[in-house]
């Protein structure tokens, strides 16, 4: 009985092993379905890289990744090329403008000449050119006889362009009430127009040909005698340079806030010409302690005319004709315009002292100022030859 239930088990467990392989033999899982899926994903995979490219218009084959700094330096490229195209329409620009700004400067400078020539001719100043090219503006009195000749050098910037000429203040010397004070009833009045690119010290050589060409123009109606120079700050350092080289041509001198400090050997050579200096103690260009005491002082000791040389300082600030305060005290050009007075009252400008060369007080009134002083003989010294080179 045993040995049948036994083998009767046996027969079932092959019958089940069988079957088991039957089944997995012959009914595998749809394993081609998917491969063909796997495939297909792959194929997807490949080719969308591909079809990327194609759109660009580019070569599958080609590396995406060497392109990338390809296309950067394109880039780079095309910045630079607008960096530079922006950098060129800029420039042109700025040369337009600059030409712009040249044309409207040049335009102010021929509006600014023109009127101040005519503000020169209303006031019966002629314009001319000398022979070496300087140019000049000169007033000659209406009558006949010999007169005195000033000569009025302006600083630097006060030429007919740039800023007013009239800065000087001796277009009020055409007045008939100041032409009067001249014992002979008038004055011709010389003024110079310097070139504004260079200082007026360098200038002496062409400046004195233009005085001496003239002179000898105008011979016959300017007493040689009394020839006044005049001049300020660049202008009063021309002055003094074209007084010491011809200090036998002129009969007195004024020199206000000069740039020039002559040495006393400089001095020596004009020894015998009266001077009047005109100094500010709160002169912002020009030193009144380095340069215009120390003058001062140096002319006092080589005069031979002590009592005919002046020198007027303003303590203070510096007044002008009209009675309005000068912009900055190095401005004293126009303080000689009016007589040292002011238009309205003819009063002398207030914190104003004027002194000789021995230290004497001397009062200045509109009777007694810069313009009378002129026509004042002035004797010299005893000992003529104070200080012997």
């Amino acid at each position: 009985m045993k040995k049948r239930l036994f083998g009767a088990f046996l027969l079932i467990l092959c019958f089940v092993l069988v079957g088991c392989d039957k089944n997995t033999i012959v009914e595998p899982p749809s394993q081609p379905e998917i491969r063909e899926e796997t495939q297909t994903e792959e194929q997807e995979t490949q080719e969308e890289p591909s079809s990327e490219f194609v759109e660009e218009g580019k070569n599958p084959d080609e590396n995406p990744a060497e392109e990338e700094p390809q296309t950067g330096e394109k880039n780079e490229e095309t910045e630079e090329e607008s960096q530079t195209g922006e950098q060129n329409e800029e420039v042109e620009e700025e040369s337009q403008t600059g030409e712009q700004n040249e044309e409207a400067e040049e335009g102010r400078k021929d509006d600014t000449e023109e009127s101040e020539e005519e503000e020169m001719t209303a006031n019966g100043f002629v314009l001319e050119t000398a022979e070496n090219g300087l140019r000049y503006a000169y007033f000659a009195p209406e009558k006949e006889g010999k007169f005195p000749l000033v000569i009025y050098l302006h600083g630097k910037f006060h030429g007919f362009t740039d800023r007013s000429f009239t800065d000087s203040g001796l277009l009020y010397w055409t007045r008939e009430d100041m032409q009067s004070l001249f014992s002979e009833g008038g004055a011709y009045l010389w003024m110079p127009k310097l070139p504004e690119t260079t200082v007026s010290v360098l200038q002496t050589q062409k400046v004195t040909e233009g005085i001496r060409s003239f002179v000898d123009t105008h011979q016959e109606s300017i007493d040689t005698e009394k020839i006044y120079l005049m001049g300020g700050s660049a202008g009063g350092g021309l002055a003094w340079n074209i007084l010491i080289k011809n200090p036998d041509y002129f009969a007195k001198a004024v020199i206000l806030c000069a740039t020039k400090t002559p040495s006393e050997s400089e001095l020596r050579k004009v020894a015998d010409i009266p001077i009047w200096m005109v100094s500010a103690k709160t002169d912002p260009i020009i030193s009144y302690e380095k340069n215009q005491k120390k003058t001062w002082e140096k002319l006092c000791r080589c005069t031979n005319v002590p009592e005919g040389c002046r020198w007027t300082v303003f303590e203070k600030a510096v007044t002008l004709p009209n009675g309005s305060q000068a912009t900055i005290s190095h401005f004293l050009a126009k303080t000689i315009g009016y007589n040292f007075c002011t238009l309205a009252d003819k009063e002398p400008f207030p914190d104003m002292r004027t002194i000789n060369g021995n230290g004497e007080n001397v009062s200045v009134t509109f009777d007694n100022a810069v313009m009378q002083w002129l026509q004042t003989e002035t004797q010299a010294a005893d000992e003529k030859t104070k200080f012997p080179e």
